[in-house]
């Protein structure tokens, strides 16, 4: 099984989030090149479309509505688990 770059997903995420590549750019400081890539990589990586890209407009597919709510998810638990992880290190923290 080939392991996902954390990169890839979140571009996907904020992209999804925003509907933009250059939004999604401007909160990841990168490029919207650099966004759209990795989202062209992540797709093909998945062998699914996850975007609808139109003129000036980026829509999910039914398959990236999907997916973006497990990302979402999984990027909530990380955010959790490095809290708990900070707090616990920062009571333990020797004096």
């Amino acid at each position: 099984m080939r392991v996902l770059s954390t990169s890839k997903l979140k571009a996907f995420q904020l992209a999804g989030m925003t509907g933009s590549f250059k939004h999604a750019a401007h909160l990841l400081s990168i490029s919207p090149s650099a966004v759209s890539a990795r989202v062209r990589s992540l797709e093909s990586d998945l062998g699914v479309r996850l975007f609808r890209r139109g003129m000036h407009r980026l829509t999910l597919t039914e398959a990236g509505a999907t997916y973006i709510r497990e990302v979402e998810a999984t990027f909530v638990s990380f955010d959790m688990a490095t809290e708990e992880l900070r707090s616990k290190r920062l009571g333990n923290s020797p004096s």
